[in-house]
């Protein structure tokens, strides 16, 4: 089996959201705008489900949470001159 769970795309703001879902419903893609509580769960403030031509689980998102207050740590060990 695939291990591709969805694909995301990020847009900028709901005006962008709003037109590229308004944009798709018009070209006739089959789409479901995400309830407050699954763009919640997915930690966005907007989002649409869709699948892509090859039947691939596709994601619309904008504005996802960001945690500033957290430092950035690498999941792995990081060599060379990366600085922290």
């Amino acid at each position: 089996s695939d291990d591709l769970a969805y694909l995301g795309w990020r847009v900028a703001d709901p005006v962008e959201f709003d037109a590229m879902v308004a944009k798709l419903t018009a070209a006739g893609i089959s789409l479901t705008v995400a309830s407050e509580a699954e763009a919640r769960e997915r930690r966005v403030l907007g989002l649409a489900k869709l699948a892509d031509p090859g039947g691939n689980p596709t994601e619309i998102f904008y504005g996802p949470q960001v945690d500033t207050h957290k430092p950035f740590h690498p999941g792995r060990p990081m060599y060379g001159k990366f600085v922290n």
